[in-house]
């Protein structure tokens, strides 16, 4: 959207009165990101009348007025189409200050326009555009030779304090009432919407909280599955490692019978009593490492392979 803004700056005097004369006359426009700072600067090489009126836009805020570097303090009056000030002077040179705020020169409007009229005969006039900033203009900077045409008119200088654009204008035995109008065409790269990115990040958690979920069980599952298989798989070996050496002998002797022996085999193999035998079996058998079965009138005892073990581990 165009933004065109047009700061009239003017002396009301008696009629056939003398108009001032300006050593220096320079505006200055700051685009930040809502809204611009505009300063106008008069250096008076003689005043000729009481008093100054400047109009400024009716959006005008945080207005300040220096003369000479101290505080003034002008009259306002507010009418349909301006801010109407009235600044009292007195004789002789001095230096009066215009500073305000305004909200026309925001910078998501892609175009600034200003038309800064001369109030009276200027010896130098200066106008300074600084662009929000990131803002880029639309069609480059163009050379000396092909001015830009998203700046008008050509600058006479441009720098970039704090990676910001500024165009200056400078011009020399400026007539009261001379127009320059200021034309400059920029965009801005586009900012993310910070509620709007917090809204699409929690969519996205909660998208993956169930997937977590199932990955996390899937986990669980899949370790516990493996310590089973495992156990399940335990290799006698692996028993005797936990049992005692008496213990781990009885075991021994019945692997090498193939699994089976009968006790009182197991007695004359192991060189055991049949009193400390019998104790080693029944601590066998309650650690189910071990069982045992008769057949006929003797007792046959047996190891447990490792899915016996496991499920009667588990009764």
């Amino acid at each position: 959207m165009k933004l065109a803004c047009i700061l009239f700056c003017a002396l009301l005097v008696p009629a056939l009165a003398e108009a001032h004369l300006l050593k220096e006359y320079s505006v200055s426009f700051d685009c930040q990101e809502q809204q611009t700072e505009i300063l106008i600067t008069y250096s008076f090489l003689s005043i000729n009348s009481e008093s100054l009126v400047a109009y400024l836009p009716l959006d005008a805020a945080n207005l300040s007025v220096m003369l000479d570097n101290n505080s003034a303090a002008p009259s306002v009056d507010i009418t349909r189409e301006a801010i109407k000030l009235v600044v009292n002077l007195s004789r002789g040179p001095q230096i009066l200050t215009i500073r305000f705020l305004s909200s026309q020169y925001a910078s998501q409007n892609s175009t600034f326009s200003a038309l800064i009229k001369t109030p009276f005969y200027a010896a130098n006039q200066y106008v300074r555009l600084t662009l929000p900033p990131q803002a880029v203009l639309k069609s480059g900077l163009g050379s000396a030779q092909v001015a830009s045409p998203s700046l008008s008119p050509q600058p006479t200088s441009i720098d970039f304090p704090n990676g910001r654009f500024r165009f200056s204008w400078v011009r020399s035995d400026v007539q009261e009432g001379s127009e320059l109008n200021v034309l400059a065409q920029y965009f801005l790269p586009v900012t993310p919407n910070l509620s709007e990115t917090k809204q699409a990040n929690s969519s996205l958690l909660l998208l993956f909280v169930p997937f977590l979920s199932m990955i996390t069980t899937l986990l669980v599952i899949g370790i516990i599955a493996l310590l089973l298989l495992r156990r399940m798989t335990r290799l006698p070996g692996d028993v005797e490692e936990l049992l005692r050496e008496d213990e781990a002998q009885v075991v021994r002797v019945l692997k090498s019978k193939g699994g089976a022996c009968e006790q009182g085999t197991l007695c004359i193999v192991t060189g055991f009593s049949k009193a400390k035998l019998s104790q080693l079996v029944t601590e066998l058998e309650l650690r189910r490492v071990i069982y045992k079965k008769k057949r006929g009138n003797k007792n046959i005892i047996v190891l447990k392979n490792p899915v016996q073990r496991f499920l009667s581990s588990n009764k």
